[in-house]
């Protein structure tokens, strides 16, 4: 919108969770996606350009397709953990993906795909954000329950029952600015802990270590370089489900980008307040491992690329589009 482009919604005015919202606004969402069909065949673009939101945009570009529409996809679906078989759609629909994460042009080309990657635009988001230099404090580590109140409900607890026995540390929640800090109260009750609501990066580099909630909070800890526990905990029921469908061996963006458990994932009955007091006390025992993990981060820092990672993909498109236009 600063750049001058116009909006015709705004995707924040859609960000519907669980089949429960997506039901109640099912006609909002009808209403959008008409009048985003609309306005496509009214300015009859070269090429439409998707970013990530695979629930509306790939049924968005099925339709554009039927169409004639070019289509371009920037931030792949997730479709490498779980439903594989619907590359087969996607090959039929996108024309271009564009990926973050290296180990998803594999994957496309595995599948014969026009696939571009040339690195993850969060190495210069969070560069951007950390340009004064930040001294640690070894006392300090940092809890990241997540942003949805039900993860929040059902790892938060375990967080705080795990600090509750460490005495010389202090610790931070780092809350999401969508949810009421009346919540976390209710939860946080009389732990003697911190909630912080903002610099979130700044309080992460800052910290010993960080305890965090599977998700991209993982891959932006370990490009910050803070050593770090991942931990993830749902209802018993969507659990079951979850772990039969998916298909990598790992659930963090760190281990799959690593290809192997740099950091230690604690996983539904694994994510206990025994287990979590077990794995602060061997990091805080061992220097060792906190050492190996800051090199694993580097190996890890090398695949995400560089600071131009947006730049490199506006030309890619550009040219792309110059070639289809010819």
């Amino acid at each position: 919108k600063n750049s001058g482009v116009k909006l015709l919604h705004h995707f924040k005015d859609s960000a519907f969770m669980g089949i429960g919202q997506v039901l109640t606004n099912w006609r909002v969402i009808r209403q959008k996606f008409n009048s985003c069909k609309q306005h496509i065949m009214d300015s009859n673009p070269d090429a439409i350009i998707y970013i990530d939101h695979s629930g509306f945009n790939l049924r968005m570009a099925k339709w554009a397709k039927t169409k004639g529409f070019y289509n371009i996809y920037y931030i792949s679906p997730q479709i490498w953990a779980t439903r594989e078989g619907r590359i087969t759609t996607i090959k039929k629909v996108i024309d271009s993906m564009y990926v973050i994460l290296p180990f998803e042009e594999k994957f496309y080309q595995k599948h014969n795909m026009n696939v571009t990657y040339n690195g993850h635009p969060l190495m210069k988001y969070i560069s951007d954000q950390l340009t004064d230099p930040i001294v640690r404090n070894d006392s300090k580590v940092v809890l990241l329950p997540g942003s949805r109140k039900q993860e929040i409900e059902a790892i938060l607890p375990v967080m705080l029952q795990a600090a509750s026995h460490f005495n010389k540390l202090d610790f931070f929640v780092l809350a999401s600015s969508t949810i009421q800090p009346s919540f976390y109260q209710s939860i946080i009750k009389d732990y003697p802990v911190n909630i912080i609501y903002d610099k979130t990066y700044h309080h992460i580099q800052s910290a010993r270590l960080a305890i965090v909630t599977s998700g991209t909070a993982t891959l932006e800890t370990a490009i910050i370089g803070t050593p770090q526990i991942i931990c993830y905990k749902s209802h018993w029921l969507f659990y079951q489900i979850v772990k039969r469908i998916i298909k990598v061996p790992f659930i963090s963006l760190v281990n799959l980008i690593a290809g192997k458990e740099i950091v230690k994932e604690l996983i539904q009955a694994d994510f206990n307040v025994e287990k979590l007091k077990l794995e602060i006390q061997n990091l805080l025992d061992d220097l060792s491992k906190w050492d190996k993990m800051i090199v694993d981060y580097d190996q890890i820092h090398q695949q995400l690329g560089h600071h131009q990672v947006s730049q490199k993909n506006a030309r890619s498109i550009i040219k792309e589009l110059n070639d289809i236009i010819r």
